[in-house]
């Protein structure tokens, strides 16, 4: 839908479900509602996936994007050989123009970290140098890491050239722990970036809103409008129906 459409069909919702439309909704109120019925789609969507332990659809295809994070990154820290922490939702700097790159994080999807060693054995190229590897991390939590780091078996020890370094998420830090004969090289974190606000100006009302799919618009003016219905309802007791 175009963003006038957007606006149009909103109008056109309330008018249809429920007598409320003789008290005009501005443009700024009607989008303050539809931003949050897009709030609510992802919500949904995104809690959906998680109880069914399922793949993301494709309504949310356009909010996932992925974030890399590198040794050079100033919110990529060593605090000690076998402990990496990256503050995946503070905002960055771009190293080429010095501007800031403003986080957009909002829910994980996946993550890859990237792994090399200096290690003798450690896997090499035909010009010599260390072979990054890509692993898998493994989840565990304040309570049990020490346990984990002092267990001789646990799989964040590199063997045969292989592990899959203990991850940590704490507030808005992810803390890598390895055995200190490998190490991060970068960490790349897939996750549902917070979508645009939805703002209709005379230059884009008649352009294509296209930070969601177009086959999601209908849904997210449908919550939307039930939304302003359920305020409406609670502010003014005596208009409900039914």
């Amino acid at each position: 839908m175009k963003y006038i459409e957007l606006q149009k069909a909103f109008e056109f919702g309330i008018g249809s479900i429920d007598k409320v439309s003789d008290r005009k909704i501005s443009s700024d109120d009607i989008f303050y509602w539809i931003n949050l019925g897009v709030k609510k789609f992802v919500t949904e969507r995104v809690d959906s996936s998680i109880q069914k332990d399922e793949v993301l659809t494709e309504d949310l295809s356009t909010l996932v994007t992925t974030m890399q994070f590198k040794s050079t990154d100033s919110r990529f820290k060593f605090t000690s050989p076998n402990k990496t922490v990256i503050s995946y939702k503070a905002d960055g700097i771009d190293p080429l123009t010095l501007s800031v790159i403003k986080n957009d994080y909002w829910y994980t999807v996946g993550e890859n970290i990237y792994i090399v060693s200096t290690d003798s054995k450690w896997p090499k190229d035909t010009a010599g140098a260390a072979i990054v590897k890509v692993v898998d991390a493994l989840e565990c939590t304040i309570e049990n890491v020490t346990s984990r780091l002092n267990n001789s078996l646990s799989d964040h020890i590199l063997h045969n050239n292989d592990a899959r370094p203990l991850r940590i998420y704490t507030d808005n830090k992810v803390t890598l722990y390895t055995d200190g004969i490998y190490t991060i090289s970068s960490y790349e974190l897939v996750y549902i970036k917070r979508p645009n606000e939805i703002i209709i100006t005379d230059t884009n009302a008649f352009l294509d809103y296209t930070d969601m799919p177009d086959s999601t618009h209908a849904e997210i003016v449908k919550l939307a409008i039930e939304l302003y219905l359920q305020s409406y309802r609670i502010e003014n007791p005596s208009n409900s129906k039914g």
